[in-house]
């Protein structure tokens, strides 16, 4: 049974984490841990408001992969979601760790970019199935 209840905190929660990164994205040297961890959050957290709007619960894990495997074994068309799959190690190990040590740059701009999409096309889909309920 499809729990848009949880999936409307989740994408209230994930809208604020894209206010962050929209922020983050404006400012000169922002840390990509930082940047890394508010796109993981926000993806994660719509992920997982997709899952509940299809009738899941969603399961407790940080893991982008996973949520995604999820929703093609439900026949949803993941295709655009692989690249945000990378951004897991910022849930957790990015945080304790540097990212700057692996000597590699995010494209902060095509992230943004990847993450609005989802956000916009999960909270179009929420607001769909809620009017037709």
């Amino acid at each position: 049974m499809r729990d848009l209840e949880t999936a409307r905190i989740l994408m209230t929660m994930a809208g604020k984490d894209l206010q962050v990164l929209e922020i983050l994205s404006s400012v000169a040297h922002a840390p990509e841990e930082a940047f890394g961890f508010h796109a993981q959050q926000a993806g994660e957290k719509t992920l997982k408001a997709w899952l509940a709007i299809l009738g899941h619960e969603p399961p407790k894990t940080h893991n982008l992969r996973s949520l995604i495997v999820l929703l093609e074994q439900n026949d949803i068309d993941v295709e655009a979601l692989w690249d945000l799959a990378e951004l897991s190690p910022f849930a957790v190990q990015f945080r304790y760790e540097s990212f700057d040590d692996l000597g590699a740059d995010l494209d902060s701009q095509t992230i943004l970019t990847q993450v609005r999409e989802l956000v916009t096309q999960v909270e179009t889909l929420r607001t769909a199935v809620t009017k037709e309920s």
